[in-house]
């Protein structure tokens, strides 16, 4: 998810990156996680369903302490967790870093530093799309960051190998962090058979995203965007004029975009990848699995045949610039509009997606790791 960090979200990191990096500071649980059967965990998490529109959901823990309560010495934190006496330092790698001044992961390492001057933070910057395979050959090597920023499904994955640390314990030792706090969804993402092997850091649920002056010129109600699949259908096609290199939405065919934007199709026909009593068993081969892949595949027609190889980050100057009418994405996306794209403003909303039985919609996260 490629946005800055607000104050807001400093405040909560700072929280959840001191009893990380705390942890990793402390000796692991003499328990390793077991090895297990086959992930089932980078699918689960996000098979929930959801009625929301494309609006970003907080997922940490309260920044500002209830009025009943008195607020936690930062130094209080995790105060059962052994401080080293010697010199420390922890290496955090994540896409999120940008190593400016105002950066907001600078500003928690600086403050963390300032709590504990035995520690300090190195960052390793890796771009988003290589995250998943560096890690693996760190893990492989013996050799990966003390702590992570990492999205749900690498978590699932590495959490069933039991190459990351489960924080249970840690997170039983801290003042700050209340599993409550966190929206249910993203909290089950950064869990494996029950147990915490990371921490929400930030989420959202993905919508439609429609260009009303394209709508308009369509003929459209700009103001009635499609609510049901055949509606969905029909505007596309009258948004599509490739004449004139004009289309009413945006298809991605490589592996990963394809199968993220078509799980909302499926889970809205009433179907599922994997069996939820044996999540060895795929089941999407059915009546629900072939509608679903009938109707997402017929899309294509109605999309730039130079998307199909692209991803979503990529495609959205597609509609920022009106050559696409309707994009599917996260809430990311709105703020990239109006930073990136400020003369597309006023000219797109953001409803639900259209739902064929119920609306569903993938709750993608990013979570904070520890290694063991």
């Amino acid at each position: 998810m490629r946005k800055k960090k607000s104050l807001v979200w400093a405040v909560t990191g700072l929280l959840v990156v001191a009893s990380l990096l705390l942890a990793s500071c402390a000796p692991a649980p003499t328990q390793a996680p077991p090895a297990t059967q086959p992930p089932s965990a980078t699918e689960a998490p996000t098979e929930v369903a959801t009625e929301a529109a494309a609006t970003a959901a907080p997922t940490g823990a309260a920044t500002e302490a209830p009025a009943t309560e008195a607020a936690v010495d930062p130094a209080q934190y995790s105060p059962d967790i052994a401080v080293p006496d010697e010199e420390v330092t922890l290496t955090f790698a994540s896409w999120v870093h940008s190593g400016e001044p105002d950066d907001a992961w600078e500003i928690l390492a600086t403050e963390f530093h300032d709590l504990y001057p035995n520690i300090t933070i190195e960052f390793q910057d890796i771009p988003a799309e290589e995250m998943h395979d560096k890690l693996l050959t760190q893990i492989a090597a013996n050799n990966a960051p003390d702590a992570a920023y990492i999205d749900s499904g690498t978590l699932g994955e590495f959490g069933q190998r039991g190459a990351l640390l489960k924080l249970d314990d840690f997170i039983s030792k801290s003042n700050v962090i209340k599993t409550d706090d966190y929206v249910p969804a993203f909290l089950s993402a950064a869990t494996v058979e029950e147990s915490y092997y990371g921490l929400p850091i930030d989420g959202e649920t993905t919508g439609l995203f429609y260009r009303t002056d394209r709508f308009q010129e369509a003929g459209l109600d700009p103001n009635k965007p499609p609510t049901t699949w055949e509606e969905f259908q029909a505007d596309a096609e009258k948004l599509t004029d490739a004449a004139n290199k004009k289309y009413g939405y945006a298809v991605f065919a490589t592996d990963y975009e394809s199968s993220y934007y078509f799980l909302p199709w499926l889970w809205q026909a009433g179907g599922l990848v994997l069996n939820p009593d044996d999540p060895n068993e795929v089941i999407v081969d059915n009546e629900a699995g072939q509608k679903a892949a009938n109707f997402y595949v017929n899309l294509k027609n109605y999309s730039p045949a130079d998307l199909l190889n692209s991803n979503s980050y990529d495609g959205r100057t597609a509609f920022a610039n009106g050559d696409v009418a309707m994009y599917m994405a996260g809430a990311w996306f709105a703020g990239t509009l109006l930073t990136e794209f400020p003369d597309a403003t006023g000219k797109w909303a953001a409803p639900p997606l259209p739902p064929a039985k119920p609306c569903a919609t993938p709750v993608p996260s990013d979570d904070l790791e520890n290694s063991p």
